[in-house]
């Protein structure tokens, strides 16, 4: 009985990483992906473009994927990033979601025009997007395929 409780008890600790909140400073590697001490999270609520995808503001076709990148890179240079995981998992990473100083960076990302509210899980991201769009910020300065719609298409070739 007593090695059972053991096992028990190490089996429910190994789980705690998973769901314990990670801090630190982040390093963009894509438009909704940080890494925060060699883990790599993708954030809550947002779609941004891919490192490959391009989009056309002012009749000029543009990186829209690595400007993405760079915005995020802007929201969290040199700050501590507080991220928890939902304990969710998309497209094979962790999900989570992370602040800097109290403020969503999801959000953020959504209000700059450089990330879209995820049509799974986005919801709360949806008023933002309606005014980036009205204020004709980021993406919405010009055309631009959905994030998920350029995944499609991508991989059906």
């Amino acid at each position: 009985m007593f090695h059972a409780i053991i096992a028990l008890a190490l089996i429910l600790l190994s789980a705690v990483p998973a769901w314990a909140e990670i801090t630190g400073p982040a390093k963009a590697i894509e438009g909704d992906v940080i890494e925060i001490s060699g883990e790599r999270l993708r954030l809550f609520g947002i779609d941004a473009p891919e490192p490959e995808q391009s989009c056309t503001i002012l009749g000029n076709s543009i990186d829209c994927g690595h400007i993405a990148k760079t915005a995020l890179m802007d929201l969290t240079a040199g700050a501590t990033v507080v991220c928890r995981p939902t304990g969710k998992k998309r497209r094979g990473l962790a999900v989570a979601t992370c602040s800097v100083d109290g403020f969503d960076i999801s959000e953020n990302m959504v209000h700059t025009g450089w990330a879209l509210a995820d049509p799974e899980d986005g919801s709360r991201y949806l008023a933002k997007q309606q005014e980036a769009r009205r204020a004709k910020r980021g993406l919405w300065r010009g055309t631009f395929t959905l994030p998920w719609r350029w995944r499609q298409e991508r991989d059906a070739k």
